[in-house]
């Protein structure tokens, strides 16, 4: 499964010689990746499992360099803006990877990541209870040195 994007980017306000520029900035690792299914039948078993739909904020993470591939959905549990599990996902092909971490807010509208770990083993935890097939760390897509609460490794869940 080679080929798939390592990282979500954030895009950032930059100062230039120029003046102000846009530059896109590695922020969160991609973590998990559902092979062979549609994002509608990823977010259905979030919800099922009463997971709450997030609308798609300005402040979004992108899947490429370049900041133009904006996430598709997101997800959250439980739904409280002050600490929760935290999910976005991307159509990528016939497969949807994601990004899960754990998260609390820290100021306005500004949430500090604790761990990736975690959220991907909870997301883990919750596809193979509803029947889903799941390989932990099946899919080496980052080095773990570039994110020390990340190991590199995604978790490849299927139907």
């Amino acid at each position: 499964m080679q080929g798939f994007p390592n990282w979500a980017y954030k895009c950032k306000k930059s100062r230039t010689l120029s003046g102000p520029a846009l530059i896109c900035k590695a922020s969160d690792p991609i973590n998990l990746c559902f092979v062979g299914v549609s994002l509608d039948a990823v977010d259905g078993t979030f919800l099922a499992a009463k997971w709450q739909p997030q609308g798609l904020a300005t402040s979004n993470l992108f899947l490429d360099r370049i900041c133009s591939r904006p996430q598709n959905s997101q997800w959250t549990h439980p739904g409280s803006i002050w600490r929760r599990f935290h999910v976005r996902l991307w159509r990528e092909g016939n497969n949807v990877i994601g990004s899960a971490h754990y998260e609390t807010l820290r100021g306005f509208h500004r949430h500090e990541v604790h761990h990736f770990e975690g959220a991907e083993d909870m997301v883990a935890e919750l596809f193979k209870i509803l029947g889903w097939k799941v390989s932990l760390g099946s899919i080496k897509l980052q080095d773990p040195e570039f994110e020390r609460y990340n190991d590199g490794f995604c978790t490849e869940i299927q139907r």
